[in-house]
């Protein structure tokens, strides 16, 4: 009986560790955006964040946000987010699409 008890234990964990628990991307998309505001809230920009539009998948687990920050200069943001199996934000690439203080990119 508990040689049972052990392989039924042992099964579970299995299946808990497995990708069936795994979230879709489009779930992730929450938690994703709001990752990459975040990550622009820290940045030295001064003013109110918003990520307005759809997210773009644009590789296995990356989903792609604009971020546009309003204050005294207006700054738009490429932000992709990352994500593992739970939804949890693991890497970010951030292009800054505008220059406000005018010249070249």
């Amino acid at each position: 009986m508990k040689s049972l008890f052990v392989t039924a234990v042992a099964l579970g964990a299995v299946w808990i560790n497995s990708e069936g628990l795994a979230q879709p991307l489009g779930a992730c998309v929450p938690s994703a955006r709001e990752a990459a505001q975040a990550l622009i809230e820290r940045g030295p920009a001064i003013g109110q964040v918003t990520s307005p539009g759809s997210a773009f998948t644009v590789g296995p687990r990356k989903l792609r946000f604009e971020v546009d920050v309003f204050g005294p200069q207006t700054f738009v943001y490429r932000v992709d987010v990352t994500v593992d199996q739970a939804c949890r934000a693991t890497d970010f690439d951030t292009w800054l699409l505008n220059n406000p203080y005018g010249g070249r990119l």
